[in-house]
């Protein structure tokens, strides 16, 4: 069963969002119950605080890292399924996790400075999520969801895999919003140039293979990447293609071109379209 890469993201905001609830709310619970305990105790008031600097610092160096890595890694899901919104991996720590929360915060019952403890945990968790959260609504971290677009091995051996089209495209569709990944110090094979930098993209983007007479055009995007528009009504199996040099200053992966074109230049000059 195959889905869109926004309805993972939407699934994981919400286990984003409910964890950081869930946790705030549990959280709480024990730090209210600690002050019953003792009233007066300074660290009754502290601890809150301590909480929510502790997850403003968690969030800044961490969940929001994470979760921007994420969104990244669904977006360069070719075949999105169901149970993708996040990696197994997480999905096992958070289990673990949930468990050791659950057994700590039945522990803490009764016992001032580990309810302070535990509910400090939580607190700072909590707001760490929520503060992360604000990347589920930035536009440069979620593109928008084409399934235009396949990956497949291409007939010749020597160009590997190639980028098609899922489906009939008309003049000006954007088959792919594709997302930078990171910026490369010298221009290579898989490198594309923008603001005089070689940056690595996100798949497919960086699988669509050169065309003296390309169906599509690059334009630069919000994400620090390129957007592909289709330059001519592209029939469904038709292999996705763009001009290197309209991007490029020069190509230095191949001096040859063979692309089949009939307008095919026969070599990769160094002149910018």
């Amino acid at each position: 069963m195959q889905v869109t890469h926004r309805f993972l993201i939407f699934l994981s905001a919400l286990v984003w969002y409910g964890g950081g609830v869930g946790l705030a709310w549990k959280g709480s619970a024990l730090l209210l119950e600690a002050n019953s305990i003792n009233q007066d105790g300074v660290w009754s008031i502290l601890a809150p605080l301590l909480g929510v600097v502790i997850g403003v610092i968690k969030a800044k160096f961490i969940f929001i890292k994470n979760c921007r890595k994420n969104i990244t890694r669904i977006n360069q899901l070719l075949q999105p399924k169901p149970w993708q919104f996040f990696r197994l991996r997480f999905m096992f720590i958070l289990l673990i996790a949930i468990t050791v929360g659950t057994s700590l915060s039945s522990m803490a019952h009764g016992h001032y400075n580990f309810l302070l403890l535990v509910g400090v945990i939580d607190i700072s968790v909590a707001v760490a999520l929520l503060v992360s959260s604000f990347v589920y609504w930035n536009p440069t971290y979620i593109m928008l969801s084409m399934n235009k677009v396949v990956v497949e091995n291409h007939a010749s051996d020597v160009v590997g895999r190639a980028v098609y089209a899922a489906c009939d495209i008309s003049v000006g569709e954007t088959l792919i919003q594709s997302s930078h990944i990171k910026e490369l110090g010298r221009r290579d094979r898989y490198s594309m140039e923008r603001d005089g930098k070689h940056i690595l993209i996100s798949e497919p983007g960086v699988i669509v293979n050169h065309s003296c007479s390309p169906n599509c055009k690059v334009v630069p995007n919000s994400a620090g990447a390129f957007d592909f528009i289709a330059l001519k009504e592209i029939s469904k199996g038709t292999e996705i293609t763009f001009d290197y040099l309209s991007n490029e200053a020069e190509v230095t992966a191949f001096t040859d071109c063979c692309c089949g074109s009939a307008r095919c230049r026969r070599t990769m000059s160094n002149t910018k379209c």
